[in-house]
């Protein structure tokens, strides 16, 4: 009987002390519902602290978590972004797109490709530009101007989103960095989900 008191406080404590981490940080449990990944990604590389990523309902988010909270690469990256940056990391899954892609003008000729968007991207700075970038290759399905994101999570996020919907392999040609295309062709061949 000593043996299974013994144990039992042993329990206790363990669960109490140590053993039973949060898996959401406190400051991201007042949040709205969609700004949590981005506070729970923060938080788990900021601390280095990968239990945070549990939290996480996605599997791709908590992946990306995991491997970035593990390791001091991201956690110096992250600390050099911006606010806006760290509020962007996981974008929406229906990313807005800049309004001027979704209603051109009406003197502007259909046929015209939408590289006015990219250029009002292209003109902000920081985070405001990896977050317009984002939006609207995600609205617009091209890949290429993913590979244009500084931030590596969004830059990543971006290229598994438009990899999972358009399934076109082809795409991932147009990224350079090893690493970007290697998601992307992971992502269209539908290996990872």
């Amino acid at each position: 009987m000593r043996g299974f008191t013994a144990l039992a406080a042993l329990s206790i404590l363990l669960f109490a002390f140590g053993c039973a981490q949060s898996s959401l940080p406190q400051a991201c449990s007042a949040l709205p519902a969609e700004k949590m990944p981005n506070c729970a990604y923060v938080s788990a590389v900021l601390e280095q602290n990968p239990f945070y990523c549990y939290s996480l309902p996605d599997p791709e988010q908590r992946a990306t978590c995991i491997r970035d909270s593990s390791g001091p690469v991201m956690k110096s990256e992250l600390e050099r972004s911006s606010q806006s940056q760290r509020d962007s990391i996981f974008a929406p899954s229906e990313a807005q797109v800049p309004p001027a892609a979704t209603q051109p003008p009406a003197t502007q000729d259909q046929t015209q490709p939408p590289a006015a968007d990219e250029t009002v991207c292209m003109e902000k700075q920081g985070g405001e530009r990896d977050s317009c970038l984002s939006a609207y290759a995600i609205g617009s399905k091209a890949i290429s101007h993913c590979a244009q994101i500084v931030s590596q999570p969004l830059r990543e996020s971006c290229i598994t989103q438009i990899a999972k919907s358009t399934r076109d392999m082809e795409s991932c040609e147009q990224l350079e960095v090893q690493a970007d295309y290697e998601i992307c062709r992971s992502y269209s061949q539908g290996e990872v989900q």
